[in-house]
């Protein structure tokens, strides 16, 4: 009687936990329960049973009930319990885990596979069925039913790799040895440190059967990607062996191996003499001078199949030209400098430089016609080697100073650090040379070493630090140096307004308005001179942040202190070209950085605006004021936030047509160029007004490397809007890119009226101007730039 009392008592606790919904604990007393009277099974279960009358859909109350028939070994009992749990909740995962214990128990095949297929079937992917079913299937020989599992499960976005794998190995085991291949192949593509697995895939299938061209090629591919360049050059030369393989094919891979390992000596050896065995001397060429930088390691076996050409065509030009020491042993003098200069430029060798050299030196007293390119070789193999006096001699001793020359001593001198004679130098060879890129900047890096040297000599001149860091764009220091100077010291109106053109530079122009806000009474009172400027910088603060009728007032007041002023009118024009309000959305576009390879988000006048006043009315949009807040974020360059506004303005508003050029571009900006081509492409559709897109859209291109195209998108937009100077910027700087220098100074000229883009174009040009270390340089807008004096 007493045992009875207590098991009652226990049993009531247990199903008091029950219905607390504390089952793992009640589980596991049941357990412990059962263990002293299993005869007591009966009652649990009538007990669960009631409490399942009411709750008939909870699962946790029937995995109890399974468990303890499990423990009981009622197997079948506790199989149809789970087909029920499956019924009322196919994602719980304790049923397959439990089915699973059974399987492991009593093998049911049949019943597992059955339950686990439908519910693969239904979309359940839990771990118990991914890891069992396909074992189970594989057990009892059942390999096609494992394969359409795994081509199920590799097809869904989840996938894991190596549910790829165990497919390749299955389709092997069949015999299906295209299909394992292809499931390796397209593995490796997204997980490429899969590469050894599908090489010894492809190994094990070679042994059984050597002659299957495809796998050996395939298998030639695989080593190739995996970075193995002598196994897979093995089974080129094997392909080549066997004879089985047509010579497309195996110069195709030949390709393929050349295009990633394009020095390895033992591949440019083998497919040299597969081209030569089929007679393709022309196309051997490119393959020979990639031993050129290293002759001296290739000479046996270069001079041996240079000889096998000639015993078969002795005339072949190409295949002469080929080695410096026959040109100059035929004192081909013009052809054999030519190939030197193009080994200097593309070679970094001391050795090679060594052996042109002395190749140069001996031929010294034979050259006279092409003695100019044999002292620019000369130099500039010694320029290399650190020999800087003697590079800069025979510099000199060159009868006439091409453009290769004059860039080479400019940077000798840069070397020698004779920054001063090197940007004389340079300045006056640029009038002979205008419009050469390259030039432009040898003289801008000699113009920046030169000012790194005159800020040592003047370190105490706090205005010098400034100075140097604008002309170094490092910003950030140049602000820290301007407020370190205090409102007490002579030099402080000159330290706020450059602290004023600073923040500007680092394009923080709420933190620039707010300081001009506290600048310009101070200047009314104590130093009116400088107001027309720091109004002028006051309207550039107020277009960036949106705010274009403040940036009217700024120029206003301009003009009431000086109406001659050169740059106000100009400025008001373009400002007035398009209505100052922000009805159709703020917008944004961008400048290319040419010293950075970036882009520099900026804002831009929404010529939608000018289709209000044909519309007469204004439609509400829903959008609007988070279109303005992703474009305010973009100016503080906040770039996540910008993009997430932008997003909802679209979502609330899909015809708000200025957003998806704004989204379009910050896209760009991430390299997702194909969704930023849609938006831009979209937004275009919306819109009549065509310039703002074209100009995201040439950024776009510029970001992709997509030079011509970028060209063309700014052009556009310039048609559509001959008053977007930010095209015309972007334009000018394509140019000079693109080593079109005279187009460049000719759009950069038309620009400097405006005023608008002062800093920028002052940016670009330092190196050419003079007094970079004044005050004035930096505090005032120029009326005329150096580069100006180029434009004929």
């Amino acid at each position: 009687m007493h045992i009875q009392i207590d098991s009652s008592s226990v049993l009531a606790f247990n199903i008091s936990l029950v219905k607390q919904q504390q089952y793992l604990e009640a589980l596991d007393r049941y357990k412990s329960l059962l263990n002293e009277n299993s005869d007591l099974l009966a009652t649990i279960l009538i007990d669960l049973y009631k409490v399942l009358s009411t709750q008939h859909d909870n699962v946790h109350i029937r995995l109890i009930i399974v468990e303890l028939y499990i423990k009981c070994n009622f197997f079948d009992d506790a199989c149809i319990e789970l087909e029920d749990m499956y019924q009322i909740d196919p994602s719980f995962s304790q049923t397959y885990f439990l089915i699973g214990k059974i399987y492991n128990k009593i093998k049911n095949t049949s019943f597992t596979c059955s339950f686990f297929q439908n519910a693969f079937d239904q979309g359940i992917r839990d771990s118990t069925i991914i890891d069992l079913l396909p074992t189970i299937y594989l057990d009892n020989q059942d390999i096609q039913s494992s394969i359409n599992f795994f081509e199920s499960l590799i097809k869904e976005e989840t996938s894991y790799p190596h549910y790829n794998k165990a497919l390749a190995e299955l389709y092997r085991q069949m015999s299906c040895f295209e299909k394992s291949l292809s499931v390796y192949n397209n593995l490796i593509e997204s997980h490429p440190q899969y590469l050894k697995d599908a090489c010894l895939l492809c190994e094990s299938i070679l042994e059984a059967h050597p002659r299957l061209v495809f796998v050996r090629e395939k298998l030639v591919l695989f080593y190739i990607k995996d970075c193995v360049p002598q196994k897979a050059l093995f089974h080129v030369d094997s392909l080549k062996s066997i004879n089985m393989s047509s010579f497309d094919s195996i110069h195709a891979l030949f390709q393929s191996l050349l295009t990633i390992f394009s020095s390895d000596s033992d591949c440019i050896y083998s497919y040299i003499d597969f081209l030569i065995s089929h007679e393709c001397f022309t196309e051997s060429l490119p393959e020979f001078e990639k031993l050129l930088p290293h002759v001296h390691l290739h000479q046996s076996f270069i001079s041996s199949h240079i000889d096998r050409i000639l015993d078969v065509n002795p005339h072949h030009a190409g295949i002469i030209f080929f080695s410096i020491k026959l040109y100059t042993g035929l004192q081909h003098f013009s052809k054999a400098f030519s190939i030197m200069l193009e080994l200097l430029e593309s070679h970094d060798s001391s050795e090679l430089y060594d052996d042109i050299k002395s190749l140069c030196l001996s031929i010294w007293d034979k050259v006279d016609l092409e003695k100019d390119s044999l002292c620019y070789c000369i130099a500039f193999i010694l320029y290399k080697q650190d020999k800087l006096m003697d590079a800069l001699n025979y510099c000199n001793q060159a009868s006439t100073e091409n453009l290769n020359l004059i860039q080479l001593k400019g940077s000798i001198l840069l070397a020698q650090e004779k920054s001063q004679e090197a940007q004389l130098y340079l300045t006056k060879h640029l009038k002979q040379f205008p419009y050469e890129k390259d030039l432009h900047l040898l003289a801008q890096k000699v113009h920046l070493h030169h000012a790194q040297i005159q800020h040592s000599q003047t370190s105490f001149n706090k205005l010098h630090d400034i100075f140097y860091y604008l002309l170094r764009r490092k910003i950030p220091h140049a602000i820290e140096r301007s407020q370190q100077i205090t409102a007490d010291n002579s030099l402080y109106l000159s330290s706020q307004l450059l602290l004023t053109r600073s923040l500007i530079e680092d394009h923080n122009y709420f933190q620039a308005l707010e300081l001009l806000n506290h600048l310009i009474p101070f200047l009314k009172e104590k130093d009116p001179s400088f107001l027309s400027f720091t109004f002028f910088l006051q309207s550039i603060c107020f277009y960036h942040t949106f705010q274009f009728d403040k940036a009217s007032d700024s120029l206003s007041h301009i003009q009431g202190i000086d109406v001659a002023h050169s740059f106000c009118s100009s400025f008001q024009g373009i400002l007035h070209s398009i209505p100052l309000s922000l009805n159709k959305g703020s917008a944004m576009t961008g400048l290319i950085q040419l010293h950075s390879d970036s882009i520099q988000l900026c804002a831009i006048q929404n010529t939608e605006e000018k289709t209000i006043l044909s519309q007469g009315s204004i439609a509400m949009s829903f959008g609007l004021n988070h279109n303005n807040k992703g474009a305010e974020f973009c100016i503080k360059k906040n770039l996540i936030s910008a993009e997430s506004e932008f997003n909802i303005a679209i979502q609330l508003d899909p015809s708000l047509s200025i957003s998806y050029a704004n989204l379009g571009l910050l896209r760009a900006l991430h390299s997702d160029f194909d969704q930023a081509e849609q938006l831009l492409d979209q937004g275009l559709s919306l819109s009549d007004s065509p310039d703002i897109y074209s100009c995201n859209k040439g950024l776009m291109y510029y970001l992709k490397g997509d030079f011509k195209n970028a060209c063309g998108a700014f052009q556009h937009a310039i048609k559509c809007n001959p008053h977007n100077l930010h095209a015309q910027f972007n334009l000018a700087i394509l140019y000079f890119i693109q080593n079109n220098v005279l187009l460049c100074f000719q759009y950069l000229q038309k620009l400097r009226p405006y005023g608008f883009f002062f800093i920028p174009i002052q940016q670009l040009f330092h190196y050419l101007e003079k007094d970079t270390f004044s005050l004035e340089y930096w505090i005032n807008i120029k009326e005329h730039y150096e580069f100006e004096t180029f434009i004929k």
